[in-house]
């Protein structure tokens, strides 16, 4: 059967979004800045950007399978490719009055590329990432040793989000953030996303919404609020590269719920009492 292109394309961001993951806002640094081709040197431009940084890399170069074996190179064991697209056309002849014409059609294709970390053989310049000077602030040290059973935090990779299943927080390195400030906002959203868990506070509704729903909304709207008042009990000041891109979906939600910004409010309040150990 034949794979609906556009839908893949929605359902990889949507992916991401129900992870916390924006793929159009990082308050974190990139050093591969646009991706392109390592070949052709060509940039990829569109949705192929959102796709290509969604996966993660930090180099910002890809190759296709057939590119990787000229060079010289190979795929590493296990590695998986990430899908782009690209259009095509193909001559429709149409008859109108008696009189044959014909047009090009455009249509939609598909195709795997691989970034060159997935890769072995192959020699490239390797950019280092921008980073900041990262100086803990040790009242937000302070917070995360005082929670009691808290998820396990890791620093991978190019994402920010809670993996409920697992019960990890998975966070880009601390010193590719912005700023300290950056890290520790992120961070404590993340840390009130995880009290939605069984062992915690066991927000059911959090964990069983989608992207867009109202109780998505109000999950998100709950963690930002929570990351406020953490910010706050750090005097740290609060970023928001995030929360203006679910504005819109809070708005709706909001429409729909008078009583959501209380819900959220009271909500992020328990999740910050359980972080800090507050009876």
């Amino acid at each position: 059967m034949k794979k609906d292109i556009y839908e893949m394309i929605t359902n990889k961001i949507i992916k991401s979004l129900e992870k916390g993951v924006i793929p159009w806002h990082k308050p974190w640094s990139s050093s591969y800045l646009l991706p392109e081709n390592f070949l052709t040197k060509k940039k990829y431009n569109g949705i192929n950007i959102l796709l290509l940084w969604d996966s993660g890399f930090n180099c910002k170069y890809w190759l296709g399978f057939k590119q990787i074996e000229n060079l010289g190179g190979k795929v590493k064991k296990g590695e998986k490719g990430t899908f782009i697209v690209y259009y095509s056309t193909f001559m429709k002849k149409e008859e109108i009055d008696g009189v044959i014409t014909e047009k090009n059609i455009p249509y939609i294709k598909y195709h795997y590329v691989w970034n060159l970390e997935q890769t072995e053989g192959i020699k490239y310049e390797k950019k280092e990432i921008k980073k900041i000077d990262f100086i803990p602030i040790e009242k937000a040290e302070k917070i995360l040793l005082k929670m009691k059973n808290k998820p396990g935090i890791m620093h991978k990779g190019n994402r920010a989000y809670y993996n409920y299943n697992n019960d990890f927080i998975c966070l880009p390195a601390k010193e590719t953030f912005k700023s300290t400030d950056s890290y520790y906002s992120v961070l404590f959203h993340e840390l009130t996303h995880s009290t939605m868990a069984i062992k915690r506070l066991n927000r059911e509704s959090a964990r069983d919404n989608h992207f867009g729903n109202v109780e998505y909304s109000k999950e998100e709207l709950l963690a930002e609020i929570g990351s406020c008042f953490l910010c706050s009990e750090s005097a740290i000041k609060k970023t928001f590269d995030n929360s203006i891109s679910y504005i819109s979906n809070w708005l709706e939600a909001l429409k729909k719920d008078k009583k959501m910004i209380l819900y959220a409010a009271s909500g992020a309040s328990k999740a910050v009492n359980y972080i800090l150990d507050k009876k």
